[in-house]
């Protein structure tokens, strides 16, 4: 596929040469969308096209927010494709009318949320870190308000 050999130059990032995790995410979201349409024309698929592939993410018990970051994936392979006059930019733009899932109105599953992060004892960093190399007393402590 045209894309991926552009995904793995651009997605390039690391000094020696590896790919990022990017262009792995891109395999992974295609990976339905090739075993589903690999015989249909690019220009050809559509929205209910889109939403099948949804659905096989859906099946697979991936989370929302996970399936929803797949599927810009995917629409991001035919914004590309219509920027290289690959597709015609109305089958990209009959693409984004697909909207993501939303939380609370589909089958998928939810991340489990994210725990905060217990504050040190005496202190409350409150997501300040002191500059590297110096010592304790560089940037004021911000303390704890007292509580009721």
């Amino acid at each position: 596929m045209a894309f991926m050999k552009y995904a793995e130059q651009h997605f390039h990032r690391r000094s020696d040469g590896t790919p990022s995790a990017q262009t792995g995410e891109f395999k992974v979201a295609g990976r339905p969308l090739h075993r589903l349409y690999s015989h249909t024309a690019a220009a050809e698929f559509g929205p209910l096209a889109l939403k099948t592939v949804r659905s096989e993410f859906v099946k697979a018990g991936i989370c929302r927010t996970i399936i929803n970051s797949r599927i810009g994936k995917i629409k991001r392979i035919w914004k590309w494709a219509a920027a290289n006059e690959l597709v015609p930019v109305t089958t990209y733009t009959a693409l984004t009318t697909v909207t993501g899932l939303q939380e609370g109105r589909t089958e998928a599953r939810e991340s489990e949320p994210i725990a905060p992060v217990a504050p040190r004892s005496g202190r409350c960093h409150g997501g300040a870190t002191e500059p590297p190399g110096r010592g304790t007393g560089a940037v004021p402590a911000i303390h704890r308000l007292p509580t009721g």
